[in-house]
């Protein structure tokens, strides 16, 4: 284990007990629904299964900044930003269809079971409304910790409007992986890496460094640079998930390897799909986003892509993205052991396996 590994096994280990012990208390002020019960045990035990990587993007900028005056409110921040997140993710998995999170039947998925047992009229679609209203729920309790942490209110009220700013850009971005999803119209590659900006590099990298830079007290110009460089990281987190998305070991993901082929999202195996000229081209085509695909057609469809070299040109971009957010970081202004230590992140992101 390297020490970047370490890092987020101990980001994991302080923030888990905050967002269970946010959960707990909120539910313990409020009303005793049926069904409250079911939705602290699900979001306690969903949020707390994944790697906390934004949580500890975050903790990492306010540990290796100097300024630790805000330490315990550095950790509040980062249980709301697991807990938007997590109703993030619950979201995401509605519109991609997908069974499984985190090694978890996906919300939706999980209250469908669970309205079949009690015997609910439309189990499917009560699912999809309690999953819903699971992941609305986890976005109002993530604002309420954020107005009331303990800080000076211009540093309060920043961290408030930069997560209004970061969500609000996601929502776009998700809606424009709606809409590339949906037609069928070849995307450029343009198109493909802004969405993921928009996305993936807006939430996972700018959003949680940003916010740790805030609450470390840093200048206006390492706040841009950290802003520039969780751009790039979101980038290469998401390129990298496309990969395991496809071809990841389901028992360590935690979520399913065929969905993205199923639900024909565009990526840049897409990408390079659709720049290929073979007579295998309009047989794959075919399979991808095609949710009636068979297992075995999927399983060729990924040899295919091996043997055809669009894998290989996918890790090569994977890698060349990787470079230019090394040198991104190496030119930084920010303390020279955040540097390292986002090296380090780098290294794991592009070589995980889950």
């Amino acid at each position: 284990m390297n020490n970047f590994e370490a890092d987020l096994h101990e980001a994991h280990r302080q923030i888990s007990p905050v967002v269970m012990q946010c959960l707990e208390e909120y539910f313990a002020a409020n009303h005793n629904f049926n069904l409250n019960k079911e939705f602290i045990a699900y979001a306690s035990k969903l949020a707390c299964s994944g790697k906390m990587m934004r949580a500890a993007l975050l903790l990492a900028v306010t540990n290796f900044s100097g300024n630790k005056q805000y330490r315990s409110q550095a950790r509040l921040t980062a249980a709301a930003i697991e807990m938007f997140g997590t109703g993030i993710l619950i979201h995401d998995d509605i519109i991609d269809q997908s069974s499984t999170r985190r090694s978890l039947p996906s919300a939706h998925y999980y209250f469908a079971s669970l309205a079949k047992k009690r015997g609910y009229q439309d189990p499917d679609q009560f699912g999809i409304s309690a999953a819903i209203c699971l992941a609305d729920l986890l976005f109002f309790i993530a604002e309420k910790i954020l107005a009331k942490l303990k800080l000076p209110s211009n540093i309060g009220r920043t961290l408030i409007l930069d997560s209004n700013r970061e969500l609000s850009q996601l929502v776009l971005a998700e809606m424009e992986d709606v809409r590339l999803a949906a037609h069928q119209k070849p995307v450029s590659m343009f198109e493909i890496i802004e969405m993921y900006l928009g996305k993936t590099g807006r939430y996972t990298g700018r959003w949680p460094l940003t916010m740790g830079g805030v609450l470390a007290g840093l200048k206006e110009q390492q706040l841009n640079e950290l802003a520039d460089i969780g751009d790039q990281l979101g980038l290469v987190y998401q390129l990298s998930d496309d990969k395991l998305g496809i071809y990841g070991e389901e028992a360590a993901t935690g979520k399913s390897s065929s969905s993205d082929v199923l639900s024909g999202k565009k990526t840049l195996y897409y990408f390079y799909l659709t720049k290929f000229e073979g007579k295998q081209k309009l047989q794959l085509l075919q399979i991808y986003g095609n949710p009636r695909a068979s297992a075995k057609q999927i399983r060729w469809f990924k040899h295919q892509l091996l043997e055809l070299g669009i894998s290989d040109r996918v890790n090569q971009q994977i890698n060349s993205e990787a470079d230019k957010l090394v040198q991104l970081i190496k030119q930084a202004s920010i303390a020279s052991e955040l540097k390292n230590w986002l090296i380090n992140a780098t290294a794991f992101i592009i070589k995980r396996q889950r």
